[in-house]
């Protein structure tokens, strides 16, 4: 990608599970990135899932569907079951993913994407729940939580929503307050879920090149 862009550090941006990825690569590997922009930001698996337990029991009150549906999401061995359960919840109580809808076509934005094959399409609806259910259960995956890991050598950006409990904003602006970085900002958005990219994606963008004019005034 470097090579690519003709440039010696790149801007790296991840969302939910991508931000796991993300952080671990520029703590990793700092000298490859001039930011970092976590978006829907998961800090540590468990904990995050202890958060939504409490938050949906919040929202569930005395409701019984809340609570059966509550009852489905046992410790640990997180299944189809379990993140079905969440799902509905998260809809139930409008808390999901693209409450508000979408700014644009999602099917169309990735069919038309010069990057993104008709293969790729079909690969990823082919392959998305073995590929979590096998990533979850490794022993890899534990050691992707950035609990306890604050030290970033490079600016830190966060973009969260204020409503996104399936990577729980509450849990990503105390990570924030932890860490250590040459610079750092959080923005959070307003009456935003997780679908925080396709469900406002021009106040999302607007954020995003004012990340991108502060890295220029900075070279």
């Amino acid at each position: 990608m470097r090579e690519y862009l003709n440039k010696d550090k790149i801007t790296l941006l991840g969302h939910s599970w991508g931000t796991y990825y993300g952080c671990n690569l520029v703590l990793e590997y700092p000298e490859y990135y001039e930011a970092y922009i976590g978006t829907g930001q998961l800090v540590d698996f468990g904990e995050n899932e202890l958060a939504f337990k409490e938050a949906a029991t919040e929202w569930a009150g005395d409701d019984a569907e809340g609570m059966e549906l509550l009852s489905s999401l046992h410790d640990g061995g997180y299944d189809g079951a379990y993140f079905m359960a969440r799902n509905r919840l998260m809809v139930k109580y409008g808390y999901d993913m693209l409450v508000d809808g979408t700014d644009y076509n999602l099917f169309a934005a990735q069919y038309f994407n010069p990057y993104y094959s008709l293969a790729d399409f079909i690969k990823v609806l082919h392959a998305e729940g073995t590929v979590y259910d096998t990533f979850l259960a490794s022993e890899e995956f534990q050691k992707f939580s950035l609990a306890g890991r604050y030290k970033y050598q490079i600016p830190y950006f966060n973009i969260n929503g204020d409503q996104d409990y399936q990577t729980n904003y509450l849990l990503a602006q105390d990570y924030f307050d932890r860490i250590e970085a040459p610079y750092k900002k959080l923005y959070l958005m307003e009456d935003t879920t997780h679908g925080l990219l396709e469900s406002k994606s021009k106040a999302f963008s607007e954020i995003l090149h004012e990340v991108a004019k502060w890295n220029e005034a900075k070279r």
